[in-house]
C-alpha cells in the first residue's frame, strides 16, 4: 500500500471532530466545513496517475461522497476518467493501511497475512513498513561525489508524487532513521520520452501536445485516449477521426503490419512461439487502482470482459492451435508464465498474443486479490527480432470462465449504432431528415399514439448523445455508480447477468466493416410512451411533472413486468440486499435512496441534481440557466458526448440539437417517443483510412 496524497488528507482533515483550536464545536455551531445538509466542494488534485488532473470533492458533513473534475483546471478542463471518478473508493478502501505492519517473516500469522507491529517492534521496522516504504530493497541509494548512483538500501514508494508530498516522505525518511534514500517511481516511466527530446531538443522534458491542431494523428502505440501521459487531456482535444479507429489497447494493427511479415515459431501442434503486447486497462492502469469494486465491474471498454484478464488472439491463431474461447492457455518466456483464458477476435494481428497489466495481486486487497494474472512477470527484453516481446503459448487442455457484459458486438441489421459521413450529410434535404417522435404534445399523433400526450408545466427534461464524440471510456458509467449508490455485486454475479448498471456502453461493430467500433451510451431513454409504465400493477413506475419516468421504490413488490417490458433493457432488480464493506458505505450519497432486495431501479437523469439548482434558481429569484444541471454522466464525460436540458426552453441547446440532421432515436419504430436521442457517427470518406493505411 502506498499513502495517498490530497484528497485522503484533505478529507480526513474535514471530517476530524477534535477540538480545533481549543474549542469544540456543538452542534448550534456552524461546524467549520460548511452547514448540514448543504454540498460542500474543495479542490485537490487527482493521484490515479501521474497526469496530475485537478479535482473537485464534493463533501457532506465533512464526508467526502463524489469526485468531479475541476472545470478551471488547465489540464482536464472538468472532464474525469473511470479511475478520477474512483477516487472515494481510494479514499474509503477497507483494506488501506491503518497502522505500521511487519513485513519479515516472523511478523506474520499462520495464513501468511500481516500483522499489526506492536510496542515491542524497533521504530526502524515498524516505520519502514508503513506508507508504502521498504527499506530491505537493495536500489540506488544515492550519488557519490563523482554523481554516479551508488547501490544501498532504499525506500521505494510507488507512486511520483509532488514536490512537497515527495518533501514530506523524504523528511519521515529522515526522522525515523531509515538508511538510504528515498526513490519514487513509476511502472510506466516517460522517462525514455525525456531523454529522447532531450537528445532532440536539449530539453530534458515532456512535451504539451495540441491535438486539437493537428489535421492528422498517427499514435504508434501511444494510447493517448485511455493511458498514456494526460489522457483526460489529450481526450478533451481528440475531435475527428483517428486513422485507425480500432482500440490500440488490443494491439490492432493494419493490413501492413511488420507482425504480418514476421513468421511465428512452431515447437509443436500445441506450442507457438508468439509475439507480445501487453498494454495498460483504462480501468486498472498499472494495477494500482485494481482493488476498487467500481474498476472492477465496469467492464473493458471493447472486450466488455469484467473481474479478470483474459489474451486476445487473432482467429487465425486460434484455429492453428486449436484454442477455442474460454480455453485456458499458458503464455510463458524467460522472465515467468502465466495461465489466462483465451478471447477470440479480429482486434489482434495474427501472430500477435495481447494481455493487459492491472490484475493478478496478492497483497493489495480483498477485491484485487486473486483477479486475473500480473502481467508483469512477462516483462523483459525482446528477443528473436520481435518490436516488443515474445511468448511461448501452449494450451493446457482446461477452460476458464470469462465475464463477459455484451452478448454481441453486431447489430443484426436492426441499425442499433448508426454511421454517416460527411458527403450524405451535405447532400441530405429537409425531406430527407429522418423524424423525430418529440417526447412532448408537440409529437403526439391521433393515428399513431395509443396514449394521450402529457402536458407538461415547466419542464421537460431530455438529452443528446453525440456518438462522434464518444470514445467508450466508461467515465460516466463509473461516475453513475458514484452518485446513485449503485451497489457492485461481485463477479459471481455478474456472471448470472445480475449486474446493476443504470448506465452502459457497449461496442457495436460497423455492417460493412467490422474492423471500425462504435459505442453508445445506454442509459434509461426516459419515454414519453414508456412500456414500462402502463404494466406495473402498483404504479411504482411512474410519470411525472417533468417528464421523467421515476421509480417509487416504496410501492415496488418486484413483478418485473417492467423490466420485461422495456425494449432497451435498462432497468435492473434487486436480487440480494446491497453490502458495503466498511468503511465504503461512508460514500453513499445522502441524496439518494439505497435500494433494498426486491424491486425495480433505473437512471432517473440524476433527479437529485435536477432538483438542487431548480430550487437555488427559485430561492435566487432567477429563471434555470441552460446547461446549469448536470447529470453524473453529462458532468463527467471528458469529450462533452452528453447534452442535457430543457426540450420546453426553445432556446436550450437540446431543443436545438433535436433538430439536427444526424439525429436518431433508438429503434424508432417501436414509437416510445424517447427523450434520449443520438447523433450519428461520422464515417470518413476516404477509403484508405478504414484500415489505418493513408497513402
Amino acid at each position: 500500500m502506498w499513502p495517498s496524497a490530497g484528497i485522503l488528507n484533505s478529507a480526513i482533515r474535514s471530517a476530524d471532530r477534535r477540538p480545533q483550536g481549543g474549542r469544540w464545536f456543538s452542534p448550534v455551531q456552524e461546524p467549520p466545513h460548511g452547514r448540514p445538509g448543504l454540498w460542500t466542494i474543495f479542490a485537490t488534485t487527482r493521484r490515479e496517475c501521474p497526469a496530475g488532473c485537478g479535482l473537485h470533492m464534493r463533501t457532506r458533513e465533512g464526508r467526502v461522497v463524489k469526485s468531479e473534475g475541476n472545470p478551471d483546471h488547465c489540464v482536464n478542463r472538468g472532464g474525469l476518467c473511470p479511475r478520477g471518478q474512483s477516487a472515494p473508493q481510494g479514499l474509503y478502501d477497507p483494506d488501506r493501511v491503518r497502522g505500521p505492519l511487519g513485513r519479515l517473516g516472523r511478523d506474520r500469522t499462520e495464513d501468511g497475512r500481516e500483522k499489526t507491529a506492536g510496542r515491542g517492534r524497533t521504530t526502524e521496522r515498524a516505520a519502514s513498513s508503513s506508507c508504502g516504504f521498504r527499506a530491505d530493497f537493495v536500489v540506488s541509494g544515492g550519488r557519490g561525489g563523482d554523481g554516479r548512483l551508488e547501490a544501498g538500501p532504499a525506500a521505494l514508494h510507488r507512486q511520483r508524487s509532488a514536490d512537497r508530498l515527495a518533501e514530506i516522505l523524504t523528511q519521515f525518511h529522515r526522522a525515523v532513521g531509515l538508511p538510504g534514500a528515498v526513490v519514487f517511481y513509476e511502472p510506466f516511466d516517460y522517462e525514455p520520452l525525456k531523454a529522447a527530446n532531450e537528445k532532440l531538443f536539449g530539453r530534458p522534458v515532456l512535451p504539451r501536445y495540441r491535438l486539437d491542431d493537428c489535421d492528422l494523428i498517427l499514435s504508434f502505440g501511444a494510447d493517448f485516449l485511455e493511458t498514456w501521459i494526460s489522457n483526460v487531456e489529450l481526450t478533451g482535444q481528440f475531435r475527428g477521426s483517428l486513422i485507425d479507429e480500432g482500440s490500440s489497447m488490443t494491439a490492432q494493427e493494419g493490413s501492413d503490419s511488420s507482425f504480418n511479415h514476421q513468421s511465428p515459431i512452431i515447437n509443436d501442434q500445441s506450442r507457438e512461439t508468439l509475439h507480445l503486447w501487453l498494454w495498460p486497462s483504462i480501468m486498472l492502469f498499472d494495477g494500482r487502482l485494481a482493488n476498487r469494486p467500481w474498476l472492477q465491474e465496469v467492464p473493458e471498454r471493447l472486450s466488455t470482459i469484467a473481474w479478470g484478464s483474459w489474451v486476445d488472439l487473432a482467429p487465425a491463431t486460434a484455429q492453428r492451435l486449436a484454442i477455442a474461447e474460454g480455453d485456458a492457455v499458458e503464455l510463458s518466456n524467460a522472465s515467468g508464465r502465466v495461465t489466462v483464458p483465451a478471447r477470440i477476435t479480429e482486434d489482434v494481428a495474427d501472430n500477435v498474443v495481447a494481455l493487459a497489466f492491472g490484475q493478478g495481486h496478492t497483497g493489495l486487497g480483498e477485491t484485487a486479490n486473486g483477479r486475473g494474472v500480473n502481467a508483469f512477470v512477462l516483462c523483459g527484453r525482446p528477443a528473436g527480432g520481435s518490436l516488443f516481446g515474445t511468448v511461448e503459448l501452449r494450451r493446457t487442455g482446461t477452460r476458464l470462465p470469462l465475464i463477459r457484459l455484451s452478448a454481441t458486438q453486431e447489430q443484426h441489421e436492426r441499425e442499433i449504432l448508426r454511421w454517416t459521413t460527411p458527403a450524405e450529410l451535405r447532400s441530405l434535404t429537409a425531406a430527407e431528415v429522418e423524424d423525430i417522435a418529440w417526447p412532448m404534445p408537440r409529437g403526439y399523433d391521433p393515428h399513431r399514439d395509443l396514449y394521450a400526450p402529457h402536458e407538461y408545466k415547466e419542464h421537460r427534461w431530455a438529452m443528446v448523445v453525440d456518438l462522434d464524440r464518444c470514445i467508450g471510456c466508461g467515465a460516466c458509467a463509473v461516475a453513475c455508480y458514484a452518485e446513485n449508490n449503485i451497489p457492485v455485486v461481485g463477479p459471481q454475479r455478474v456472471a448470472q447477468g445480475r449486474e446493476m448498471a443504470w448506465l452502459t456502453v457497449p461496442p457495436y461493430r460497423h455492417p460493412e466493416d467490422p474492423r471500425r467500433v462504435g459505442f453508445l451510451p445506454l442509459p434509461c431513454q426516459l419515454c414519453d410512451a414508456a412500456p414500462c409504465e402502463p404494466v406495473c400493477p402498483v404504479f411504482a413506475a411512474v410519470h411525472n411533472e417533468q417528464g421523467l419516468n421515476a421509480q417509487a421504490y416504496g410501492r415496488c413488490i418486484g413483478t418485473r413486468y417492467c423490466a420485461n417490458n422495456c425494449p432497451y433493457k435498462v432497468r435492473r432488480f434487486e436480487w440480494f440486499d446491497p453490502q458495503w464493506r466498511e468503511p465504503l458505505h461512508l460514500q453513499l450519497n445522502p441524496d439518494v435512496s439505497v435500494r433494498c432486495r426486491g424491486v425495480m431501479e433505473k437512471c432517473t437523469f440524476c433527479v437529485q441534481r435536477i432538483h438542487y439548482p431548480t430550487r437555488l434558481a427559485k430561492v435566487e429569484g432567477r429563471p434555470l440557466r441552460d446547461g446549469e444541471i448536470q447529470p453524473a454522466c453529462v458532468q463527467s464525460c471528458p469529450t462533452r458526448t452528453f447534452v442535457f436540458g430543457d426540450l420546453m426552453d426553445p432556446s436550450s441547446q437540446v431543443s436545438r440539437l433535436f433538430e439536427h440532421p444526424r439525429c436518431y432515436q433508438l429503434l424508432h419504430e417501436l414509437n416510445t417517443k424517447q427523450a434520449v436521442v443520438y447523433l450519428k457517427r461520422i464515417k470518413p470518406e476516404r477509403e484508405e483510412w478504414n484500415h489505418g493505411i493513408v497513402e
